[in-house]
């Protein structure tokens, strides 16, 4: 899911980019109201858009000390902003994950010809991305894919460490993956 644009981010409350601010005049959290039921809702909404806490206090007309004193004294303020989190944080990871086995979806084309104008569906496909394959692997297979930093120091024992994968051995691995992935085998 693509981030948010700042038409869609105003729609929802939201500042663009250049007018976050802090106002001074703000109350201190100890003085502020109990959060709404309608404020959680929103809160949800904000965050699965990817409202920052700068946003998220700015949007529910709160300081960002107040905000953070709901998340710290309201459970239910705070896992509404957790859900609305973690929804975002999923829809990245599988977006993440689809873009690294590369995928296929139907769009549309419209053009004009004749004198009509003509809506033509087809299917487009973006091929496996290794960059994103690289990230992926890397933060969930560490012990097999963490980046080689290459040192010449010894272990305790007095011995060289185990060779590291090379460039060659990591390209390999990859073409692998990529070659299963556009096949449908399982690896």
């Amino acid at each position: 899911m693509p981030p948010p644009s700042a038409t869609a981010r105003r729609q929802v409350g939201l500042a663009t980019p250049q007018a976050r601010t802090e106002s001074s005049a703000d109350p201190v959290a100890g003085d502020s109201p109990p959060c709404s039921p309608a404020q959680r809702r929103q809160a949800t909404i904000l965050c699965r858009l990817g409202a920052s806490t700068a946003e998220l206090a700015e949007a529910l007309g709160v300081s960002r000390r107040t905000l953070r004193g709901w998340m710290a004294r309201d459970a239910a303020f705070a896992g509404a902003v957790k859900r609305g989190r973690d929804d975002a944080d999923r829809a990245v990871a599988d977006s993440l994950f689809h873009r690294a086995l590369g995928f296929r979806h139907v769009a549309v084309k419209m053009f004009h010809h004749a004198g009509r104008v003509v809506v033509k569906r087809y299917v487009e496909h973006y091929p496996p991305d290794t960059a994103a394959c690289v990230f992926w692997l890397r933060n969930r297979r560490p012990d097999l894919w963490r980046e080689v930093v290459r040192s010449e120091a010894l272990d305790k024992s007095g011995s060289a460490p185990p060779a590291p994968i090379d460039d060659f051995e990591l390209a390999r691995r990859l073409a692998f993956l990529l070659a299963s992935a556009d096949s449908g085998e399982p690896r």
